[in-house]
């Protein structure tokens, strides 16, 4: 029987839905079992398409087409709190005869109850077999969802999907082979048919309006299988005529926590997988599942290690063994990989090894899965493609990523040494710059950064080049300072680097391996690189204005900052605002520049305001003074230095006798804090400062003795002296004019 388009009202009984026009434009490209009259209705398949428009529920008046139009457009309305229907009721009562007798009334057979499932689901989960088959031959909807919405819903959970969960293979089989019963739809066909447009029960619908229900099922699947839901829209089908003609190949493909056969591999049921697959599920259907995309029935099996059922997708002819969605999901050799499954591992390689389809890329569709290993530190994955496969162990990704370069990221230093080992190039990095591929770090530039001392003195004691700066935007030294491990700035210092190199690096202009530990606050590191010769008055750029280290401390903390001062950072470099720090902060540096003050030190005059004040009555102050004429009053060395001439200029003069055991021991930090607890620091570090400008003035004359020939090595030591440090450090080479900051 057919509906014809008409605009006459249908008598409902007191159980229907009142429908206020119902439309049918089916379009098939041959008429079936329809009458010569009854097909003229209906327009061709690859013209037409299916249009049904029905009526809200308790309306009886004539609504036209552009209003339908506009209702059917509109997302529908939440349902608030829903309740279960006295077809539901009758299902968990378990009540068969109940349960036919609220059927043949016409009711809504997919209508959502509490937590949103249709009496289906119920059914389902309540196991309850005659009420099964009783809703199946009604007419149930085995693709519902239980939402409001007229079309197949692949967010939620279908009855399919319950049974498939519950893993109940005699319910699934149930779901596929009950036939609807016509004769029970005919009692009530406009109720029926009105909540079959309302649901987009197409089973039903395609029963009442004169659709064989005996096609060709083997037909059906294959023709879904080769056209896509895109290509059937591409030819002209819209989603109702789709969902009418292959509604249980839809279903048993559709996506909610994973395909109905994904699920069935999760529950390690292999009967239920080979009935799904011969009921149309698509083998290789992939869904988000496990927090990962991409994921197909053959990444869960292996995932669970179900060899079984491992071994009986593969011998499916359409399964793709080496699926990939795209290029952030997982192959299944590389889930195999990661899950350190050796067996797995090597029953795919074989497969992809034996496949005509891969040729010479072979090694290209198992590299990653190694990496993985790699990665994964699984050393016996690690050793069979290294020893099986004979795998190029310098072979790269298209990112060039090597297999030594991914050990190193992940701190493996044992697999590190394996590739090493096996052959793998310590120094490919610059062989890949020649080869125009360069977006891996060189070995030890990746090494340096986490810290690992072990990883770097491997690749050190493998020949590894620290002279790779040209091809990156910092220096091994920067590097070692953000690792803020001091062992590792030690070992890097020990290679003889320039520890006066400068660089950009975010938020800095040119800074200096030095600035950037007091930017990172790591004090071992600073007084490691401050022992070892760096400028403590270096500056840099920062938005565009000169900063010095205290200028970087002072956001570092007061502790810092009095460390800082008590080893020689010069607070005239700085740009002190006043009016932006703490008090607390305020008192250190008002200590400090009194401190200078009283030994007559050098105090820019930016500070002459502030300090005039500080200076009236300060008992500070007036301790300072006292402790500075002691200084001046006490000597050592055969009496002819005073502790004050090391804040003088006079401290070369000093530095001169640094290897003077009783200079030595006068100059202990321990002695000095007991003599002079104010200055010790102070005197101790402008010591040192003294010691490196002499060791930089003896290597520079050294270095001038070709040139200036005939002048006396003393003479020469005192034209150098008008050199600034920066001046002798350029002039060993140590030091680049566009590296250097000028105040």
């Amino acid at each position: 029987m057919v509906i014809k388009k008409t605009s006459k009202k249908i008598e409902m009984s007191e159980y229907s839905c009142p429908v206020k026009r119902i439309r049918l434009d089916f379009s098939i490209s041959e008429s079936g079992n329809l009458s010569e009259d009854d097909s003229d209705s209906i327009s061709s398949l690859s013209n037409g398409d299916v249009s049904i428009v029905s009526s809200q529920e308790n309306s009886t008046d004539y609504t036209g087409d552009s209003e339908l139009e506009s209702e059917r457009s509109e997302p529908p309305e939440p349902i608030k709190e829903l309740e279960d229907t006295p077809l539901h009721k009758a299902v968990a009562a378990a009540d068969i005869n109940l349960n036919e007798e609220i059927l043949d009334s016409g009711v809504d057979i997919d209508a959502p109850g509490e937590r949103n499932l249709t009496a289906l689901h119920l059914a389902i989960n309540n196991k309850y077999l005659p009420g099964i088959k009783c809703l199946l031959e009604y007419g149930a909807s085995i693709s519902a969802t239980g939402g409001s919405y007229p079309y197949i819903n692949n967010h939620g959970n279908t009855p399919l999907h319950v049974a498939v969960e519950e893993d109940r293979l005699d319910i699934v089989k149930m779901l596929f082979t009950i036939q609807v019963d016509i004769n029970k739809l005919m009692k009530n066909y406009d109720k029926v048919l009105s909540h079959a447009l309302k649901r987009g029960n197409y089973k039903i619908i395609k029963c009442l309006v004169g659709f064989s229900l005996h096609e060709d099922d083997n037909l059906k699947r294959r023709a879904f299988n080769l056209l896509s839901r895109q290509k059937l829209r591409m030819m002209g089908y819209n989603d109702n005529i789709i969902d009418s003609l292959f509604e249980k190949y839809i279903v048993v493909n559709s996506k909610s926590d994973g395909t109905p056969l994904l699920l069935a591999v999760k529950n390690r049921n292999s009967d239920m997988v080979e009935f799904l697959l011969k009921a149309g599920s698509e083998i290789n259907a992939s869904t988000f599942y496990r927090y990962k995309y991409g994921w197909t029935a053959l990444h869960e099996a292996i995932h669970i290690n179900d060899e079984d059922i491992v071994e009986l997708l593969l011998k499916k002819e359409d399964c793709d063994f080496n699926f990939k969605e795209n290029i952030y999901s997982l192959t299944p050799l590389e889930v195999a990989a990661s899950s350190n499954n050796l067996k797995m591992v090597q029953k795919l390689v074989d497969k992809i090894f034996q496949h005509d389809k891969y040729g010479t890329d072979k090694f290209k569709h198992v590299l990653k899965a190694f990496h993985i290993a790699i990665k994964a530190n699984f050393v016996e994955i690690a050793k069979y493609f290294l020893d099986t496969v004979n795998i190029d162990v310098n072979m790269i990704t298209e990112n060039s990523e090597s297999a030594l370069g991914v050990a190193i990221y992940a701190n493996q230093v044992d697999m590190a040494e394996l590739l090493l080992n096996s052959g793998a190039n310590i120094n490919y990095y610059s062989e890949y710059i020649d080869k125009g591929f360069n977006q891996e770090d060189p070995p030890l530039y990746r090494a340096v950064p986490p810290g690992s001392l072990l990883m770097v003195d491997l690749l050190l004691s493998r020949g590894a080049r620290i002279e790779e700066e040209k091809f990156t935007k910092t220096t091994i030294l920067h590097l070692a300072v953000s690792s803020k491990n001091n062992e590792v700035i030690k070992r890097v210092l020990d290679l003889g680097v320039d520890v006066h190199c400068k660089r950009e690096i975010y938020p800095y202009g040119n800074v200096s391996p030095l600035l950037l530990a007091i930017h990172l606050k790591v004090k071992d590191i600073v007084l490691t690189l401050i022992e070892n010769g760096c400028n403590i008055n270096d500056k840099t750029i920062i938005k565009g204005k000169c900063v010095s280290s205290i200028d970087i401390a002072l956001k570092r903390g007061n502790n810092f900052l009095i460390m800082l001062l008590d080893l020689g950072a010069d607070i005239n470099n700085a740009s002190i605002n006043v009016s932006k720090l703490p008090e607390n902060t305020l008192k250190i540096l008002e200590r400090h520049i009194l401190k200078l003050k009283a030994a007559r030190l050098f105090v820019d005059q930016k500070f002459d305001a502030w300090i005039s004040r500080a200076m009236e009555g300060n008992r500070f102050y007036k301790k300072c003074r006292k402790e500075v004429k002691k200084m001046k009053e006490e000597k050592f060395y055969q009496l002819t230095i005073c502790y004050y001439d090391l804040l003088s200029n006079n401290v070369d003069r000093v530095a001169m006798y640094s290897k003077n055991e009783t200079i030595n021991n006068a100059l202990e930090l321990d002695q000095l804090k007991i003599k002079f607890p104010l200055y010790a620091e102070m005197l101790r570090c402008h010591l040192k400062r003294g010691q490196r400008r002499k060791q930089l003035l003896e290597s520079t004359a050294r270095m001038f003795e070709d040139i200036l020939i005939g002048l006396p090595y003393d003479c020469v030591i005192h034209i150098l002296r008008y050199l600034s440090d920066d001046d002798l450090l350029k002039s060993l080479g140590k030091l680049s004019d566009n590296f250097v900051v000028d105040g």
